[in-house]
């Protein structure tokens, strides 16, 4: 302040109700103190002044404002599960008395964003998303400011973080469709190159295993090694398969709804024909609604990682935790007892598969 000052040619009495933007100090004054402080690189120490402020208060809350943060390389717009996560994490944070400051970062003007807000300890903690790695991690890094990451993420070592358990979400589509006769069970899978995927798929086969099911690997059609394809190829393939499997399941949120809309084409009937499994958000954010799946409820993520921040405050050097938020299946129109093998070879015979 008093470097401000002697730029500014005030008193340090002055500097400091120009920068407060007190109406006892002329304009002129206001912009030639501002101007001093963007020259020296100032910026007001947010959690200095609350410190301040509390020692006139009779209780203060160590933790009022949040920084979520939400990482995106690639200019996409906030999906399904990014806005479930904030939903989530913004009601979590209301139940605690919080504040809750949101930034995107695409840009190298966004990080100066949240440098700045580090730097003038704006927030007590941070929640990051999106694409986060070590660099991420670097840019919020505040000696007591403790962080957690929703979803998946990229970084080298263990972090406090929160997301669904997908082995779960894998196994607990192979068991549904087990407990009503399915015995051949496909998989459409996207590109393997997330967690979460193989996450997934790990789960599908390990329940696959467990209940003595078919482990044909041409069951599973996923890109990985492959070239980029639409849902069609995969899906097609599996169509093509002898014997064809009674029941699907799509690993992606995004993939039921096409699938569905596929096996209409090809005239087959769901799920007298064939059974789909979706994996879909929660059931208000739907896109294909009252389909048997598995609900992935990440706005229980955002709610987990809300809660986990407020816990590690008090102690942000403690060891990494992971907070993991169970799927559930939910039974809809989709799914059904499997048709009896015979019947399948008359269909079968009168070209109604797809080959």
């Amino acid at each position: 302040m008093r470097d401000i000052a002697r730029a500014a040619r005030v008193s340090v009495a002055t500097a400091s109700l120009a920068l407060n933007n007190h109406h006892r100090v002329a304009d002129r004054t206001k912009l030639r103190v501002l101007e001093a402080a963007t020259r020296l690189g100032y910026v007001p120490n947010q959690a200095a002044r609350r410190l301040a402020r509390s020692r006139f208060a009779r209780e203060t809350n160590p933790f009022d404002q949040v920084g979520f943060v939400f990482f995106d390389r690639h200019g996409s717009e906030l999906d399904g599960v990014y806005l479930s996560m904030l939903r989530g994490t913004e009601h979590q944070l209301s139940s605690f008395g919080a504040a809750m400051t949101f930034v995107r970062v695409a840009t190298e003007a966004d990080r100066n964003k949240v440098a700045r807000l580090v730097k003038a300890g704006w927030v007590d903690g941070w929640l990051l998303t999106g694409m986060v790695d070590d660099d991420a991690l670097r840019l919020v890094h505040r000696p007591g400011h403790p962080c957690v990451v929703l979803g998946g993420h990229q970084c080298a070592k263990a972090v406090h973080s929160s997301d669904i358990d997908f082995v779960a979400s894998g196994k607990l589509a192979v068991q549904h469709l087990a407990s009503l006769g399915h015995r051949r069970i496909g998989f459409i899978g996207g590109s393997m190159l997330y967690a979460y995927q193989q996450d997934t798929l790990r789960g599908f086969r390990t329940a696959v295993r467990e209940w003595g099911l078919d482990a044909d690997d041409t069951l599973v059609q996923t890109l990985e090694n492959k070239t980029p394809s639409p849902v069609i190829d995969r899906l097609s393939a599996l169509l093509a398969l002898r014997p064809m499997p009674t029941a699907i399941v799509t690993g992606e949120l995004t993939y039921a709804a096409t699938v569905l809309d596929l096996l209409r084409q090809y005239e087959l009937q769901v799920p007298g024909e064939i059974s789909v499994l979706g994996c879909q958000l929660e059931s208000k954010t739907s896109a294909t609604p009252n389909i048997a799946r598995v609900e992935q409820p990440f706005i229980e993520v955002g709610r987990a990682g809300a809660s986990l921040l407020r816990e590690i405050a008090g102690s942000p050097d403690s060891p990494p935790r992971r907070a993991l938020i169970s799927p559930v299946v939910v039974e809809g129109w989709s799914c059904g007892q499997p048709r009896r093998e015979t019947e399948d070879r008359e269909l079968v015979s009168q070209g109604r598969r797809i080959s």
